[in-house]
């Protein structure tokens, strides 16, 4: 099989193709976000050996669970987030330790690196959204919270959590795209 070009393939549609065992589909997975995942483990306070055994543990997992990823709960990325927090979290369990105060109450950065100008360009378009959007933003992508966490914290139903967080989303998609 002739694999398709990356950039036209989402990440919905990578995770079906991990599913149904396909290896090439779950490499360009790993390769789009492996780098990512080790940055945001390093970020939680994990040695750079925990973050290879680390990194190993959440991509095996992505390999067993693709079945049950579900884009209606939220998206890809979100989902493999989730999963190296939690392995992060059942690795410092098993050790006997606990996460830092910081950890549970702190909202954790972007692994991502951003320059200066993109920071800034976020933070703007961020204070165009309204108070709702930007809350349910700011928790469930800085803070590290899942959907349900976000929710709960927020005192929200799921849905509308999850509505406020796509019409945000298209917001900072197109304030960024404008400017």
């Amino acid at each position: 099989m002739i694999p398709l070009p990356t950039p036209t393939i989402d990440d919905q549609e990578l995770l079906r193709r991990v599913a149904s065992g396909d290896r090439h589909a779950f490499a360009t997975f790993y390769e789009r976000y492996g780098g990512r995942i080790a940055a945001y483990l390093s970020s939680l306070g994990a040695a750079k050996t925990d973050v290879d055994d680390l990194l190993q543990d959440v991509f095996l997992a992505v390999w067993d669970r693709a079945t049950t990823f579900d884009a209606r709960r939220g998206v890809a990325a979100g989902w493999l987030f989730t999963i190296a927090r939690n392995k992060w979290f059942d690795r410092l369990r098993y050790q006997g330790r606990r996460p830092t105060s910081a950890l549970e109450s702190e909202p954790i950065q972007p692994p991502l690196r951003l320059s200066l100008e993109t920071r800034l360009a976020v933070v703007q378009a961020l204070g165009q959204l309204d108070d709702g959007q930007r809350s349910a933003l700011e928790l469930a992508y800085f803070g590290g919270l899942t959907y349900e966490e976000t929710a709960r914290r927020l005192e929200l139903p799921l849905g509308t959590l999850k509505s406020r967080v796509r019409s945000g989303l298209n917001r900072l998609r197109q304030h960024l795209e404008n400017r």
